[in-house]
């Protein structure tokens, strides 16, 4: 029996040591929130690093907002130029055609500037009295007269122009370039001729483009914060 309490006694030391630890560590645990938001915050190490990184959030936030519409905006001027540069070698090589009513060629011009270049949606050549001559992979259209805005608008053009296209569901953004084909030594207009471009490499260029730059952000937060803890150090050791 006494043999018995001796072994027992030794397991409820242990018991109780280790309940007593657990306790200490709940209560630990329990004002570990408190004191981290109190204390630290008294630090003057503290505030230096939190002063500095607020700052550069804001720095960096602001840079990169103002660079990526910069991007954004340099990247769209571009396409809208290739777009009209487009449009205008295409109507000066299809003019000769569209004067002599050859709309077999006209058709295999559109046909092949649709297909070399994937951002070019589709090609149309319009008569005189707003008659489709030619439309790119819609032979149907041939012939008959588009009611849209947007083609009207396009007819009633003397000048080039270039008009955006919303998107849809089906179809993507871009912009509608009419350029306007007029007779040989007269300023009546002979027809009109239209291209059609995707912007949709355009987007995802400026998608990348702006990946990249919130990676630099990131990057550049993570060595400033760096720099200013390593600096917090520096400068709280001498004056503690």
């Amino acid at each position: 029996m006494v043999c018995y309490f001796s072994k027992l006694f030794p397991t409820g030391i242990l018991l109780a040591v280790t309940r007593e630890r657990g306790a200490a560590c709940w209560s630990t645990l329990a004002t570990l929130p408190r004191r981290l938001f109190q204390r630290p915050w008294r630090s003057l190490r503290v505030k230096f690093i939190v002063v500095i990184v607020a700052l550069q959030l804001t720095l960096m936030g602001v840079i990169t907002v103002v660079r990526e519409r910069h991007q954004r905006a340099g990247i769209l001027d571009q396409a809208r130029l290739r777009a009209r540069s487009l449009a205008l070698s295409l109507a000066a090589l299809s003019e000769g055609k569209l004067f002599s009513y050859n709309f077999i060629k006209l058709e295999q011009i559109a046909e092949k500037a649709a297909a070399d270049d994937q951002d070019v949606m589709y090609v149309i050549a319009h008569l005189y009295d707003g008659r489709v001559a030619v439309f790119s992979g819609r032979p149907d259209l041939q012939e008959t007269q588009l009611s849209d805005p947007l083609s009207q608008r396009a007819l009633q053009a003397t000048a080039p122009l270039v008009q955006e296209l919303p998107g849809g569901e089906t179809t993507a953004r871009g912009y509608d370039v009419a350029i306007p084909v007029l007779a040989p030594h007269s300023a009546k207009k002979w027809g009109t001729m239209r291209l059609g471009f995707s912007l949709q490499r355009v987007y995802e260029r400026i998608y990348h483009t702006r990946l990249t730059l919130l990676w630099l952000s990131l990057g550049a937060i993570v060595c400033g914060t760096s720099l200013a803890i390593m600096l917090a150090l520096w400068v709280s050791r001498p004056i503690r």
